[in-house]
């Protein structure tokens, strides 16, 4: 029983520290938007926002499923237009947790959605990469972390990363000629008896 008592109040308590973040997140993100004459001061009160997010994200690791909610709400509060930047963030941070749930469709959409509003954000050209990777899509993952090569050419982790996913990209197409070699020769053999 003292387990379960535990359990519960650390559940209390995550939900507490996350309800914290997204408040102060949430009053600083209405500030920074509220402010549209002066996007450099929209631009400072982001970055103060950012070590909330961080908290935020940190709290809702483990609460994939609230932390998506939560990023939800957050992003319906903000103006895309004045805070272009910390809206694409946060819509990266909320397809990153869709991506570690697996909806890699709602992920891609919502990283679509942040490439509209910072086309050359490397996390999201990343992340997207990712994306398709683990959704099995070689071809596209490939395409992605080559846009992102030309976005940053002389980083290392992006070159490996790169290598990586050409490797599977070939590996794929070689594995889909055995298939369907299999699937011919089976064929033939059924074709002839």
């Amino acid at each position: 029983m003292p387990c379960i008592v535990a359990m519960f109040v650390q559940v209390e308590t995550a939900s507490a520290v996350i309800t914290e973040a997204m408040l102060s997140t949430s009053c600083l993100a209405a500030v920074a938007c509220s402010n549209s004459g002066h996007d450099s001061s929209a631009s400072s009160i982001s970055i103060s926002i950012m070590p909330a997010l961080e908290r935020l994200l940190c709290c809702c690791a483990g609460h994939l499923t609230q932390g998506i909610s939560l990023y939800s709400d957050l992003l319906a509060e903000l103006q895309p237009g004045v805070c272009s930047g910390l809206y694409a963030e946060l819509l990266v941070k909320k397809a990153d947790a869709q991506r570690q749930q697996g909806q890699f469709s709602a992920a891609l959409q919502d990283l679509d959605c942040a490439m509209a509003w910072e086309p050359e954000s490397a996390d999201c050209l990343r992340l997207r990469a990712l994306v398709y990777r683990e959704s099995g899509n070689y071809t596209q993952s490939f395409m992605e972390f080559q846009k992102l090569g030309k976005l940053m050419p002389d980083n290392a982790e992006v070159f490996e990363e790169l290598q990586q996913a050409a490797q599977l990209c070939l590996d794929s197409r070689q594995q889909a000629l055995r298939a369907m070699g299999t699937e011919q020769a089976t064929l033939g053999t059924l074709h002839w008896d």
